[in-house]
């Protein structure tokens, strides 16, 4: 079981692992996509976001010290307000420990309490098609995939 321990991004040291998860998990899993700079997430965490319908709560996961996990939890706030979108990481190398788990049930859990019980998030498939790494973890929240496009 993972000793994770997650926590809101609130300041600038704890914006700043949140970052170094990201970005250590966009150069693994993408060919040339970059992970947000740091600067574009300050304002989700020092009230000077401009309104856009939509609130971003950021999370980081520690273990031992060490930021494993990242996480951004955005809220609309005008409509669909029983809807919200979740993004997730795991720093590449602590995989495979339970940490991806162990977020996504503690974000579900808060999610619960925020009222928002419709959850959308992305879990990349491999190409060619086939089970992708977090397919493990779908059957759990109750997680479907969207139907293909029309043609």
């Amino acid at each position: 079981m993972s000793s994770l321990s997650v926590r809101s991004v609130d300041d600038l040291a704890s914006l700043q692992q949140h970052h170094v998860v990201r970005a250590a998990a966009f150069d693994h899993d993408f060919t040339q996509l970059p992970a947000d700079p740091v600067e574009e997430l300050i304002p989700d965490i020092d009230g000077t976001a401009p309104d856009t319908d939509e609130k971003h709560l950021l999370r980081v996961g520690v273990e031992d010290g060490a930021p494993v996990t990242a996480a951004t939890l955005s809220l609309t706030t005008a409509d669909n307000l029983e809807t919200a979108s979740l993004d997730f990481s795991v720093h590449p190398e602590h995989r495979g420990r339970g940490h991806a788990r162990r977020l996504l049930n503690l974000l579900m859990d808060e999610l619960t309490e925020l009222a928002r019980p419709r959850v959308l998030f992305e879990a990349p498939s491999p190409w060619p098609p086939g089970a992708g790494p977090l397919a493990p973890l779908l059957p759990a929240p109750g997680a479907k995939p969207a139907p293909p496009p029309p043609p």
